[in-house]
């Protein structure tokens, strides 16, 4: 079973009777396809804890994202709930548990998947919302929406910036950290999960006095949109609209005795004249959980070591940090990802949408980047019919990478890492699907819409593989494209020996 969150069935209905949703109707017509009532209220962990148990909300508890502490009056999140030791051993200024920490579930219900599971039938379930702690009546499983992240929230930013005239006077789910850089280097903190083990000291200037820590650095180039950053032992380097790759944190709870391990990504805003740097909320490391997000909790060091970090908060995105403009549409969005969406992913879209989406996100991709970001630019340049735009962007996907005297593709613009082949792909899919036009799209026979660029008079591709058969294409500037279906090589062959 596939589960999107709040996707509507007439939505979903009226684009597979327009044919735009061409993978939703294979689905519909292997299984089924039915409307289902909702919840009321109708509340994503309401609906899903419903989807879960078979039970209505009274059933299994759950009647909305909050619900209110008897005992305080206060709201607290209605999925899952900690409790600590009720019993500690009090050391100087540490206040040691007695007893084991609970994580508890508060739906209520037996999940369907426990019945199947029971008979011996393999249940995975990946990223169901309201499963948090990780139910273990699964064979395996990764939670989902409600997972919080390291430091017990929905998700909580940091955004480092040197920027005095900044005001965020509304801010919820972040933290702003003013910083002073001299000699281009800022000294900066991440801060963690609170010090549990610590007596609480009373609240002063530092909001974070109760909180465990990570130092790090960061040293901007003088003169480049770039810094470098430090961070227990590991060493990166941005340029500006650029993320990291995820990093393995360590925030200690009891020195040299008890750590919680995260994992964060950062984000560099701009590097001068102000240094602006974003870092996502710290999740739990899949790999080292401090809470269990996977069962059983060795798949998440198996997905991680298959795929690498991943998001294991709630949700994989930070729409606190956009609501709050901390992250413009490029930072948000992944404009590259969203970019691929049209190709290779053939969204059909009008083509002034194609045009608004191409024009806002092209020109914000990082300058010194790699070479298959300018073949995407370069294909849908020429789909939107910008000829000469086209061959600029085709140009500048091979002219910077193509190293003397063989042109072989080097990976870096400044280093000769050769021979890359990705990126000479890209310039060969510009050339296919930009120049030629030829469309990915669900037809029986062979699609193309040309652009050839000033000074290409004709353009001839032999041997196209389409649904069994063979083509070739021949482009003339000014007249419209020809295919010629082959023989077959059977065919070709019968007819030799004959």
């Amino acid at each position: 079973m596939l589960g999107l969150d709040g996707l509507d069935p007439q939505i979903v209905g009226s684009l597979i009777a327009q044919g735009r949703a061409p993978n939703f109707k294979k689905l519909a017509e292997r299984g089924a396809f039915r409307p289902l009532r909702t919840t009321m209220p109708a509340l994503s962990p309401v609906a899903w804890s419903s989807f879960i148990t078979g039970l209505t909300p009274g059933g299994h508890g759950i009647a909305d994202f909050i619900v209110r502490d008897p005992a305080s009056y206060m709201p607290v999140f209605s999925i899952w709930e900690s409790q600590g030791s009720a019993r500690t051993l009090s050391l100087g200024d540490y206040r040691l548990p007695l007893g084991q920490a609970k994580l508890l579930c508060r739906r209520r219900g037996r999940p369907f998947w426990a019945w199947l599971t029971e008979r011996g039938i393999p249940a995975s379930v990946i990223r169901i919302p309201t499963n948090f702690p990780v139910e273990e009546t699964a064979t395996r499983a990764v939670s989902g929406m409600g997972t919080p992240d390291l430091v017990d929230s929905f998700g909580v930013f940091h955004y480092f910036t040197s920027d005095a005239a900044e005001q965020y006077p509304d801010l919820s789910g972040g933290n702003v950290v003013r910083i002073q850089v001299r000699n281009h280097r800022a000294d900066c903190e991440l801060y963690g999960p609170l010090q549990a083990l610590k007596k609480p000291k009373e609240a002063t200037a530092d909001p974070f006095i109760n909180h465990t820590r990570v130092p790090f650095s960061v040293c901007r180039d003088p003169e480049a949109e770039a810094v470098r950053i430090d961070i227990q032992g590991t060493r990166l380097v941005l340029r500006k609209g650029e993320y990291s790759e995820w990093v393995r944190l360590r925030f200690q709870m009891l020195p040299w005795l008890s750590s919680v391990a995260g994992i964060v990504r950062f984000y560099l805003c701009e590097a001068h004249p102000h240094l602006k740097l974003y870092a996502t909320p710290i999740n739990i490391d899949p790999a080292d959980q401090a809470m269990p997000v996977t069962h059983p909790r060795r798949l998440g060091a198996e997905l991680a070591r298959a795929i690498g970090p991943f998001w294991t908060k709630g949700l994989p995105c930070d729409t606190k940090a956009f609501d709050h403009h901390v992250l413009d549409d490029a930072g948000y969005v992944k404009q590259a990802e969203l970019l691929l969406v049209f190709f290779p992913g053939e969204r059909d879209v009008p083509p002034e949408r194609l045009a608004a989406h191409y024009d806002h996100y092209a020109d914000r991709v990082i300058a010194a980047g790699p070479a298959m970001t300018e073949s995407i630019h370069a294909v849908l340049a020429a789909r939107l019919g910008r000829a000469e735009e086209a061959l600029r962007r085709f140009r500048a996907a091979y002219e910077p990478f193509a190293r003397p005297p063989f042109y072989l593709f080097s990976e870096k613009r400044t280093r000769d890492n050769v021979c890359f082949l990705t990126g000479l792909g890209g310039c060969l899919q510009a050339v296919i699907y930009g120049f030629a036009g030829i469309r990915l799209v669900d037809s029986p026979e062979p699609q193309a819409q040309p652009c050839l660029p000033p000074g290409w008079s004709a353009l001839r591709l032999r041997g196209i593989h389409w649904r069994g058969a063979r083509y070739d294409l021949e482009i003339v500037a000014g007249a419209p494209p020809r295919w010629r279906r082959l023989a077959s090589r059977s065919a070709a062959g019968a007819a030799t020996r004959r």
